[in-house]
């Protein structure tokens, strides 16, 4: 498949698509974004194309992983810096039982706000695994669950892009994955300049960045030479 100015060559019996916080305490009404001004619903135009990937990936036996933010209720999984970081004012509801929207609690486990968000098509045997960093593979079971399924290949997608998937593609790299940033299926809320850092970094070091139209074709299998 295409990856920018080169070409790659992934085994698909050896790859997962994971999907990085396509949730509703980012991107509903009444969620904890919006209830702190922050406007996620420019997020919701990557429905589309991330249920175009997926059903690609179902369709080749490729395994499809939703990695969500789910924190403990008593949030002894947040060290306390962590905490003063997604709360830069006392207004802030941070991770609150419930905000002014009456939703709550903020990103926890099991909660309205760490679900998907409706649109996304979730398959029967897709898997789900909760984090409580900005990385997906700090102190969870996502790299056990990855080894288990022999996957060495990550598609990578989902939201914000110079956050939590940045830093889920920088410990993928660094546990010994070869991770595909498929740009067209992933986005940030930040300003441009933080999204070209990202895929440039990316593309540099620690891995390769491509879209989901390279995927297809390279999955297409090659016309027939027979007469």
């Amino acid at each position: 498949m295409d990856a920018g100015e080169r070409q790659i060559e992934i085994d698909a019996s050896r790859t997962a698509v994971l999907v990085v916080d396509m949730q509703n305490d980012f991107m509903s009404e009444g969620g904890w974004f919006d209830v702190r001004g922050i406007d996620g619903r420019w997020a919701l135009d990557l429905i589309e194309p991330i249920n175009a990937g997926t059903a690609l990936a179902r369709g080749e036996g490729i395994p499809v992983v939703w990695l969500n933010w789910g924190v403990r209720a008593d949030l002894l999984n947040v060290h306390p810096s962590h905490r003063r970081t997604i709360k830069p004012d006392p207004a802030d509801p941070s991770y609150a039982p419930r905000m002014a929207s009456g939703k709550g609690p903020v990103l926890e486990r099991g909660s309205w706000g760490a679900e998907i968000v409706p649109g996304l098509v979730v398959g029967p045997d897709d898997i789900h695994v909760a984090k409580h960093r900005y990385s997906g593979f700090w102190d969870n079971e996502l790299d056990s669950v990855l080894r288990n399924l022999d996957v060495t290949t990550i598609l990578l997608c989902g939201i914000n892009l110079d956050r939590c998937v940045f830093a889920t593609a920088i410990d993928a790299c660094n546990a010994g994955y070869d991770v595909v940033l498929l740009q067209d299926l992933t986005g940030t809320h930040s300003e441009q300049y933080c999204a070209d850092a990202s895929l440039f970094l990316v593309d540099r070091c620690f891995g390769f960045v491509s879209d989901l139209p390279s995927l297809a074709a390279g999955l297409r299998p090659p016309p027939s030479t027979a007469s």
